[in-house]
């Protein structure tokens, strides 16, 4: 007798285990899923710019965009907007008569020009002599963000290599390179 009511015991447990037991659920998980499509910048070509005398102060300035000048030039492709800079403007082997570009040179004005627009993006202002008084444009500070997409755009490099009121430049080769960077948006 004890038996059977240790077996009725056992299998009213398991019977009820099965009859309380609470139904399955349904369950949901839920997946995300994050991407970015970089904002990706090509500059399809760059051609490098002609330094001229100035017709107003032909002893004093050579420029690239006066009559006989022709600015450089930067052709751009964006996914997205982007922003340029003249990271640098440095002497790369000019060679003078008298003196050096160090000590014969007051300034060295660069920008970059939406040549679409005449609108300038981006400048670089150096003093080699520490003669000029610069315009609070030194080389590194990112220009305002061109809006993008742009497809196959022409952006102007102009020069302006100069010697403050009183002070001629040394006839000789000037020879300077602007470097241009590009930062998608």
């Amino acid at each position: 007798m004890k038996n059977l009511r240790r077996l009725a015991l056992v299998a009213g447990i398991a019977l009820s285990a099965v009859a309380f037991s609470p139904k399955a659920q349904a369950q949901t998980a839920d997946i995300d899923f994050n991407g970015t499509v970089p904002s990706n910048c090509t500059i399809n070509f760059g051609t490098g710019g002609t330094l001229a005398a100035s017709p107003t102060v032909p002893e004093r300035a050579i420029l690239s965009e006066d009559i006989a000048g022709v600015p450089g030039n930067i052709n751009v492709t964006c996914g997205g907007g982007v922003v340029f800079t003249v990271a640098s403007v440095t002497d790369t082997g000019t060679s003078l008569t008298s003196g050096s570009y160090a000590t014969n040179v007051d300034g060295v004005f660069a920008k970059v020009v939406d040549t679409a627009t005449n609108t300038n993006v981006a400048y670089g202002e150096v003093s080699p002599s520490g003669r000029a008084a610069l315009l609070n444009n030194p080389p590194g500070v990112p220009g305002p963000l061109q809006a993008g997409p742009i497809v196959n755009k022409n952006y102007g490099v102009w020069l302006s290599l100069f010697n403050i009121a009183g002070r001629t430049l040394s006839p000789g080769n000037y020879s300077v390179r602007v470097s241009v960077s590009l930062a998608p948006q």
